[in-house]
Protein backbone atom coordinates (compact mmCIF):
# COMPACT_ATOMS: atom_id res chain seq x y z
CA UNK A 1 0.00 0.00 0.00
CA UNK A 2 1.58 3.47 -0.94
CA UNK A 3 1.03 6.50 1.17
CA UNK A 4 1.39 9.78 -0.62
CA UNK A 5 2.60 12.59 1.82
CA UNK A 6 1.86 16.61 0.50
CA UNK A 7 4.67 19.08 1.20
CA UNK A 8 4.03 22.45 0.39
CA UNK A 9 7.19 25.12 0.11
CA UNK A 10 6.49 28.78 0.18
CA UNK A 11 8.58 30.85 -1.79
CA UNK A 12 8.85 34.44 -3.14
CA UNK A 13 10.02 37.87 -2.45
CA UNK A 14 9.22 40.72 0.66
CA UNK A 15 5.90 42.01 0.59
CA UNK A 16 7.62 45.55 2.26
CA UNK A 17 9.64 47.20 0.00
CA UNK A 18 11.64 50.70 0.39
CA UNK A 19 10.70 53.50 -1.81
CA UNK A 20 13.83 53.48 -3.55
CA UNK A 21 13.07 49.52 -3.56
CA UNK A 22 9.93 50.27 -5.45
CA UNK A 23 11.44 53.23 -7.98
CA UNK A 24 14.50 50.81 -9.15
CA UNK A 25 11.61 47.74 -9.71
CA UNK A 26 8.85 50.05 -11.77
CA UNK A 27 11.68 52.25 -13.24
CA UNK A 28 9.69 55.27 -11.88
CA UNK A 29 11.22 58.86 -10.48
CA UNK A 30 11.11 59.60 -6.73
CA UNK A 31 8.30 62.21 -7.74
CA UNK A 32 6.13 59.51 -9.79
CA UNK A 33 6.57 57.17 -6.30
CA UNK A 34 5.61 59.97 -4.38
CA UNK A 35 2.23 60.74 -5.96
CA UNK A 36 1.18 57.20 -6.36
CA UNK A 37 1.69 57.11 -2.02
CA UNK A 38 -0.52 59.99 -2.37
CA UNK A 39 -2.92 58.69 -4.15
CA UNK A 40 -2.56 55.13 -2.14
CA UNK A 41 -3.31 57.03 0.90
CA UNK A 42 -6.41 58.69 -0.57
CA UNK A 43 -7.62 54.99 -0.99
CA UNK A 44 -7.08 54.23 2.64
CA UNK A 45 -9.10 57.05 4.19
CA UNK A 46 -12.86 56.85 3.96
CA UNK A 47 -14.00 53.64 2.74
CA UNK A 48 -11.53 53.92 -0.06
CA UNK A 49 -10.38 50.82 -1.97
CA UNK A 50 -7.38 50.05 1.22
CA UNK A 51 -9.30 51.37 4.07
CA UNK A 52 -8.90 48.75 6.88
CA UNK A 53 -4.89 48.15 5.84
CA UNK A 54 -2.98 49.60 8.52
CA UNK A 55 0.48 48.32 7.11
CA UNK A 56 -0.13 49.75 3.60
CA UNK A 57 2.83 52.91 3.81
CA UNK A 58 5.14 53.71 7.11
CA UNK A 59 7.65 55.41 7.78
CA UNK A 60 8.73 59.02 5.82
CA UNK A 61 11.40 60.54 3.50
CA UNK A 62 14.34 58.18 2.22
CA UNK A 63 12.64 55.08 5.11
CA UNK A 64 9.47 55.48 3.27
CA UNK A 65 8.07 51.39 3.90
CA UNK A 66 5.38 50.25 1.46
CA UNK A 67 3.18 46.73 0.55
CA UNK A 68 3.93 45.95 -2.32
CA UNK A 69 1.19 44.05 -2.93
CA UNK A 70 -1.31 47.31 -2.66
CA UNK A 71 1.00 49.06 -4.40
CA UNK A 72 0.98 46.33 -7.76
CA UNK A 73 -2.69 46.31 -7.23
CA UNK A 74 -3.24 50.05 -7.37
CA UNK A 75 -0.83 50.18 -10.35
CA UNK A 76 -3.01 47.74 -12.36
CA UNK A 77 -6.36 49.58 -11.49
CA UNK A 78 -5.32 52.97 -11.10
CA UNK A 79 -7.25 54.54 -14.59
CA UNK A 80 -10.49 52.97 -13.20
CA UNK A 81 -9.97 54.37 -9.66
CA UNK A 82 -9.83 58.00 -10.75
CA UNK A 83 -13.03 57.58 -12.59
CA UNK A 84 -15.99 57.68 -10.20
CA UNK A 85 -18.24 55.35 -11.80
CA UNK A 86 -15.83 52.83 -13.55
CA UNK A 87 -13.82 51.82 -9.96
CA UNK A 88 -17.55 50.58 -9.18
CA UNK A 89 -16.93 47.93 -11.50
CA UNK A 90 -13.43 46.57 -9.72
CA UNK A 91 -13.86 43.47 -7.52
CA UNK A 92 -12.54 44.26 -4.09
CA UNK A 93 -9.19 44.31 -3.38
CA UNK A 94 -7.19 40.65 -2.92
CA UNK A 95 -3.96 40.75 -1.33
CA UNK A 96 -3.63 36.39 -1.53
CA UNK A 97 -4.71 36.83 -5.04
CA UNK A 98 -2.51 39.19 -6.31
CA UNK A 99 0.88 37.56 -4.48
CA UNK A 100 -0.98 33.93 -6.15
CA UNK A 101 -0.71 35.71 -9.66
CA UNK A 102 2.75 37.20 -9.16
CA UNK A 103 3.70 33.70 -8.10
CA UNK A 104 5.36 35.44 -4.84
CA UNK A 105 3.38 32.67 -2.50
CA UNK A 106 2.48 30.00 -4.77
CA UNK A 107 2.47 26.85 -2.92
CA UNK A 108 4.70 24.41 -4.57
CA UNK A 109 3.34 21.09 -4.02
CA UNK A 110 5.93 18.34 -3.61
CA UNK A 111 4.17 14.72 -3.48
CA UNK A 112 6.27 11.85 -1.78
CA UNK A 113 5.43 8.26 -2.17
CA UNK A 114 6.37 5.89 0.92
CA UNK A 115 5.52 2.17 0.55
CA UNK A 116 4.75 -0.02 3.02
CA UNK A 117 4.92 -3.56 3.05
Amino acid sequence: MATVTKLYAMSGLKIIKTKAQIMEEFGMSARTVDSRLTEIRQEMRNGGRYAGYEYTIGGSGKYTLINYLVFVDHEMHRGLLTQKNLRKNLPPYNPAKIAQELAMYADKELALESVRE
